[in-house]
Formats: C-alpha cells, sequence, structure tokens
C-alpha cells in the first residue's frame, strides 16, 4: 500500500465518524422540530375546522334571534295580566273584557260586578261576578273564549238554570258565574 492510500484510509476513519455525529446531532434537532412543526398543523386544521363551524353557526344566529324575540313576544308574562294602572282601572278592563266576551259568544249581558279579595303583592286577584242570558251554544263559545284567551282567565261558581218566562225560548239559560283575573299592582308595575 502507498503511503497516499494509507493516508486516504486514516483520513476517512474520522470523517466518517464526523459524518456520523454531524448526522445524529441533525438528526436529534430535526426530529423534534418536525414533530412540533407537525403538531402545529393538525392545530392548525382543527382551528380552521372550527371556525368554519362557528361561521356557520353565526350565519344562523339572525334567524335564531328573530325565533326568540317571536317567542319572547308570545310569552310575554304581562299579556296574561288584566291591565290597568289602578285598581280601578284594571277592574273596568276586566269588565270591558267580560261585555266583549258575552257578546261576542252571542249571550246578553245582564249584570256585571267586581269584587277585589285579599291578594298577596305584587298581584291582585279581581272577581268579576256576572249574569247573563245566551244558549248553549253561547255558553259553550264563552267558555272557550275564556280558556283560550288572554289575559289569563278562571270561571268559577258556575250557576245554569233555565230562563223562566213566557217569553223566552225554552233553549234559553240565565247564567250567573265568577270571572277572576290577576292585575299586577301599582308599585310592582315597571
Amino acid at each position: 500500500m502507498s503511503a497516499r492510500a494509507e493516508g486516504t484510509d486514516s483520513c476517512l476513519g474520522p470523517l466518517a465518524f464526523t459524518l456520523g455525529l454531524a448526522l445524529v446531532v441533525i438528526a436529534s434537532i430535526a426530529l423534534p422540530w418536525y414533530a412540533k412543526w407537525d403538531a402545529y398543523q393538525e392545530a392548525a386544521t382543527n382551528y380552521a375546522e372550527q371556525l368554519v363551524r362557528f361561521e356557520s353557526r353565526l350565519a344562523k344566529r339572525p334567524a335564531i334571534q328573530q325565533a326568540l324575540t317571536e317567542l319572547q313576544a308570545r310569552s310575554n308574562p304581562r299579556g296574561s295580566y288584566i291591565q290597568g294602572q289602578t285598581l280601578g282601572l284594571a277592574g273596568a278592563n276586566l269588565q270591558q273584557l267580560t261585555k266583549g266576551l258575552v257578546e261576542g259568544a252571542g249571550g246578553a249581558l245582564i249584570s256585571s260586578q267586581i269584587a277585589t279579595p285579599p291578594s298577596e303583592p305584587p298581584l291582585q286577584m279581581l272577581v268579576n261576578k256576572v249574569r247573563m242570558r245566551g244558549d248553549t251554544e253561547s255558553l259553550l263559545k264563552l267558555v272557550h273564549r275564556v280558556e283560550s284567551g288572554e289575559p289569563t282567565l278562571f270561571l268559577e261558581n258556575l250557576i245554569i238554570r233555565s230562563a223562566r218566562s213566557r217569553r223566552r225560548s225554552l233553549a234559553e239559560l240565565d247564567v250567573q258565574f265568577d270571572l277572576a283575573g290577576y292585575t299586577l299592582r301599582a308599585e310592582s308595575v315597571e
């Protein structure tokens, strides 16, 4: 072997070791960096998918907001109470409402009297003692309108008698009942 071949062989060992060491150092730096980069890519993909979902939900928001507003308007608790700034006005409103219900059902209002039994604040119960004339059909319509309408009213103490008069038809009834509801007291009105 020549001196030159021997010098080349003696240089290849340290050169291979240096290259191997450099590869190990580069691999020890590159592999964690690549794993971190991969994790960042995966997180970026997840965030992009979340953004698409949030944007689609955001696009639906006006329709949902409108539906919620309509639902709140329909379920307004104030509509369940007899309106009136004072107890006298609320009583007058209940009497007017009663007259409209009776006449709308085809009956004839004979008398109407408001009573205010003791109640717990902030609600005050109002009771309208009513006497009317009508037939079975008008009574049925009245009960249906009271049951399904607003404000929330309660029909109590129902007494039904035949109208005893020669001028009246046998189908005509004399009906007495209490129509009760609640009003908010003036102190609690906003």
